[in-house]
Parts: structure tokens; sequence; C-alpha cells
């Protein structure tokens, strides 16, 4: 699986989606991702959930998040 020393894990993350299809991307805080911010090329394929604040960062046909977005 994935961990600290997982080799470009963004990328790896995103063969998985493609992989198995999957619509979204769970992880247990926002925290996890590099500069503790969601990477706009992850929610361009997936919606990213993060637990621990309960937070969907859903899909826009931009790739932006919605606070990038002006929403």
């Amino acid at each position: 699986m994935f961990g600290p020393d997982t080799d470009r894990p963004l990328h790896r993350i995103r063969v998985t989606l493609s992989r198995t299809g999957a619509e979204a991307v769970f992880t247990p805080s926002i925290e996890h991702f590099d500069g503790a911010e969601v990477p706009p090329g992850l929610v361009q394929v997936a919606d990213v959930v993060t637990v621990d604040d309960e937070r969907t960062y859903a899909r826009w046909s931009t790739g932006q998040l919605p606070e990038l977005n002006g929403s």
C-alpha cells in the first residue's frame, strides 16, 4: 500500500483509480497530502473525502477545488 516512503504517491493513486474505476479517495486528513492541500490533479479524476473534518472535495469540470473556482 501507500506509506511515507511511497515513490510518486499522487501518480500511484491516479493509476489505482484508473485501474479500479473508483470514484473517490478517502484520507484521514488533508495533512496526508504535500503542503496539506488536496492536489487539483487528483480532484480532476476523483472526489476526495477527508475523514477527520468530513469534507468532500468534489470533481469540477475545470479540476479546480471549489474555493479556488470562486464557488
